[in-house]
């Protein structure tokens, strides 16, 4: 058997190649080894028995492991102890090495998150390339269990990776399959040993932080083998593999992915893009993150098809949002972030502030209503015969926010901000986050100028109490109808308590009030940090309501640090198509214009941005940050940007915050989903310019000093 390493490794590690022989020893079993090349050769026999073998090798053997972490470097192993010539075809072997990558990379989806991901910058601990957590070595690994000559051998070597064998009067030579016949016999071989009617279903658990997590298993280890050995086989395998694609079987469709994208051929991608239509309409647990893997393993691609269609992903609202983003940083892994960067005419022109109602004004149903449509709570008709409707809407960043609608027919023409929120205390809770109101939870009338939301005319939820313990009783009640019945009852009772109990009484002029006539009304400018007095905030000719970056003026430099900002920006939100607006957390002296998204970006502090929490949660945010103390670390700062002595490298280090679609009074308090994933942008000079090199996540081990400082900063800011 080879191994890697040496005896001479030694130490107190008890894990040490030395301590294990030892221990081997000392149970009774012989055995005896030999270094040769780096690597180990241990021989399960003594060693006066095994002198010999080491000067003219067996010419058959019981059995064989070979483990090396290149083909390479195992066909070495048998060339050495066989003492023979191999010869190799360098595209075989380096395709094998390809696909025995596709197990070392750690899903993103182990990495950190809630409390950990939100504090870990502050170690500047690297977490290796993207998602990959501590890199640990694997390896390619072959065993022969059965007696077997080195002329029986060989054959199934070159098998293993991917290729045939032919003696030649020097030695052994490894090709590609050259009789088809043979081939594709092969391929059904391992077809078949792939296939196992064994369950494959996702596991869930929960992280630190309470958060659900999803797991989708590996399969077992002779289908993985079987798999591997079918991609080794090359492009003649792809419509195989294509056929364990599918969303009810995660385990088996998650590693057939990883191959296909590891295979790098066209037609190995193309078909990972034809399957991820199926995935996006599949409501599986498993598909989004199926759907995050596929986009993962497209970051070696380099066709122009696939960059495009990532571009696409990455701006398709109806996506995942896990899959939008890792489709975002394959596009920077293969160099492609040029596809998300800014227009220059993208500078200014807004469409008003407004938000998808599934219901129509005439009282129908939308069509084909986007993903983020939303109920109103309240309708009503006025003497001029306009309809109006109240609705809950994320729009300016609290869930909370009441919205009044004014439209006719099938189109609604206007949106007005109320600048205020559904009573907090008129709320149920539930999981620790608040219980929105549901339809009807209130009244809407309208009478000239003048706004009244009331109690609604009737309670929401069907079931009463007695109706609900007359149900209970019911003779026959299965448990899982007993459990439906309870959630039922919970599920109404929470719509009965979110209900509006007393008057609120608005006035449409106060509501659309625009001091400096600049298009936004006063309220609007309150919430987004502009100056409800001056028609130009940021002094750059253009009024903010047709300003998509209105606090922050145009830069008068074109620093390297205003470059790298506004790469990152490009990379997370370039080419998005949400009217939402996008905050950026950054201290004030570093604001600058931020160009690429169809959205308005303003730019606030972080004290600022602590301070409206719950106010703005709603909402997507890129925060900036860096080393607390410059002392922490080698390189040179500025601003948020770290360069080394040359500044010939550079890195940014920016938080993620995931907008909340719940209300959670507690968000600056607590992890789980509000709180931010926290990543770092690696860059490098190429010939006159930077270039992003790649985008990965930090990391953090230490739950307890995570909590610790996520208090100690939640302090500081209500001190402030």
């Amino acid at each position: 058997m080879y191994i890697n390493g040496s005896p001479a490794e030694s130490g107190p590690n008890p894990r040490s190649i030395s301590a294990c022989l030892k221990a081997i020893d000392k149970s009774g079993t012989a055995i005896s080894s030999q270094e040769m090349n780096g690597r180990t050769l241990l021989y399960f026999d003594r060693e006066e028995e095994t002198a010999h073998a080491r000067v003219h090798p067996p010419q058959e053997i019981a059995g064989l492991y070979l483990t090396a972490e290149s083909s390479g470097g195992l066909l070495q192993m048998v060339a050495d102890f066989w003492k023979i010539d191999i010869d190799a075809d360098t595209a075989l072997l380096a395709r094998r090495d390809r696909l025995a990558q596709t197990g070392k990379n750690t899903p993103i989806e182990n990495a950190p998150r809630g409390v950990l991901a939100a504090f870990s910058s502050m170690y500047h601990m690297s977490a290796g390339p993207r998602g990959t957590g501590n890199r640990s070595t694997h390896s390619l690994s072959f065993r022969a269990d059965e007696r077997s000559t080195i002329q029986q051998l060989l054959p199934r070597i070159a098998l293993y990776l991917g290729g045939d064998c032919r003696s030649t009067p020097t030695g052994w030579e490894i090709k590609p399959f050259s009789n088809e016949s043979r081939l594709r016999s092969e391929i059904e071989r391992l077809k078949t040993a792939a296939i196992s009617d064994d369950k494959d279903r996702p596991l869930t658990t929960k992280d630190p932080t309470g958060e659900t997590l999803i797991i989708i298993p590996p399969p077992k280890e002779e289908i993985q083998n079987a798999l591997d050995n079918l991609a080794a086989l090359g492009s003649a395998s792809i419509p195989a593999l294509v056929s364990f694609l599918s969303p009810e079987r995660p385990g088996i469709t998650q590693a057939v992915i990883r191959l296909l994208g590891a295979m790098d051929f066209p037609a190995a991608r193309g078909a990972l893009r034809s399957f991820a239509p199926k995935l996006q309409a599949n409501r599986e647990l498993a598909a989004p993150l199926l759907l995050a893997e596929l986009a993962r393993t497209m970051h070696s691609a380099n066709d122009t098809a696939t960059m495009e269609w990532l571009a696409s992903v990455a701006c398709d609202e109806r996506a995942p949002n896990d899959f939008r983003w890792e489709a975002r940083l394959a596009l920077v892994d293969a160099g492609r972030i040029d596809l998300l960067a800014a227009k220059p005419t993208e500078r200014n022109g807004l469409a008003p502030i407004s938000f998808p109602i599934r219901n129509l004004p005439d009282g129908s149903k939308q069509a084909n209503p986007p993903p983020n449509a939303i109920n109103p709570l309240a309708t009503c008709v006025d003497r001029s015969g306009m309809t109006w409707a109240v609705c809950l809407s994320p729009s300016l960043g609290n869930p909370t926010d009441l919205w009044l609608a004014r439209g006719r027919g099938s189109r609604w023409e206007e949106f007005i901000f109320t600048g205020k929120s559904f009573p907090n205390s008129q709320m149920g809770y539930r999981g620790g986050y608040e219980s929105l109101p549901a339809v009807n939870a209130l009244s809407i009338a309208v009478d000239g100028g003048r706004v009244t939301l009331g109690p609604p005319r009737s309670r929401p939820g069907s079931m009463t109490n007695a109706e609900f313990q007359t149900a209970l009783r019911k003779p026959g009640l299965t448990a899982i109808q007993r459990n439906n019945l309870i959630r039922r009852w919970q599920r109404e009772n929470s719509m009965r308590q979110n209900v509006l109990r007393q008057k609120m009484e608005m006035k449409l002029s106060e509501l659309r009030k625009d001091t400096d006539g600049d298009g936004l009304s006063d309220l609007v400018e309150v919430r987004l940090g502009t100056d409800p007095a001056k028609a130009d905030t940021d002094g750059d000719g253009v009024p903010d309501g047709l300003d998509r970056n209105p606090v922050a003026g145009k830069s008068r430099s074109d620093s390297a640090k205003n470059r790298l900002l506004q790469d990152v920006f490009s990379a997370v939100f370039g080419g998005d198509t949400r009217p939402d607006p996008i905050f950026v957390v950054l201290d004030k002296p570093h604001w600058q214009e931020f160009m690429g998204s169809s959205a308005r970006v303003i730019c606030i502090s972080p004290d600022e941005y602590l301070r409206k929490g719950t106010q703005i949660s709603g909402l997507r945010a890129l925060q900036f940050g860096g080393p607390a103390e410059p002392s922490s670390t080698i390189l040179r700062l500025d601003g948020p940007c770290a360069f080394n002595e040359a500044r010939t490298r550079a890195e940014v280090h920016f938080w993620r915050w995931k907008p909340q679609s719940r209300a959670n009074p507690l968000w600056v308090y607590y992890g789980g989903d509000s709180a931010p994933i926290d990543y770092i942008a690696l860059f490098s000079v190429h010939g006159w310019s930077w270039k992003l090199d790649g985008i990965k996540p930090w990391k953090i081990n230490d739950v307890d000093t995570a909590m610790g400082e996520q208090m100690r900063r939640t302090y500081e800011s209500m001190d402030r």
